[in-house]
């Protein structure tokens, strides 16, 4: 089982958790602030802010959903069955731009995603043989 993940956010005053099929963001002080709707998607194993703190991203089996600071649901950011196929459980990677307009996730391949939902590119990894 693997441990929840969570990130400060871009204001250093909360903190986001994954939590179910979304995320919880918190205070610093440990006060609940925002529980995320109810989807429904497998359990979210990533969770990032975008750096304008607008959006937080969480990423799961299924793919990358894209979720208002206030919780509330905007659009999910399917991969295809090809794209799910070659990630499989490595899908565990992600990072976001400056300008918080793109995504990239993946691990063994890397996915480039609009946050509007297109996807624009696919990488071959970069990371370097053992």
């Amino acid at each position: 089982m693997s441990s929840p993940d969570g990130e400060i956010g871009p204001d250093g005053t909360s903190v986001a958790s994954a939590y179910g099929s979304g995320f919880r963001l918190h205070s610093l002080q440990g006060k609940l602030l925002v529980e995320s709707e109810a989807v429904e998607t497998p359990a979210s194993s990533v969770v990032r802010f975008t750096p304008d703190g607008r959006h937080i991203l969480t990423l799961d089996s299924a793919g990358l959903r894209v979720w208002g600071a206030d919780g509330k649901f905007r659009r999910s950011i399917a991969p295809t069955e090809d794209q799910l196929r070659k990630a499989g459980e490595n899908s565990h990677r992600l990072a976001i731009s400056r300008d918080s307009r793109i995504a990239v996730c993946g691990q063994d391949s890397l996915d480039v995603w609009s946050l509007e939902g297109q996807h624009l590119r696919s990488l071959a990894s970069h990371r370097l043989p053992r």
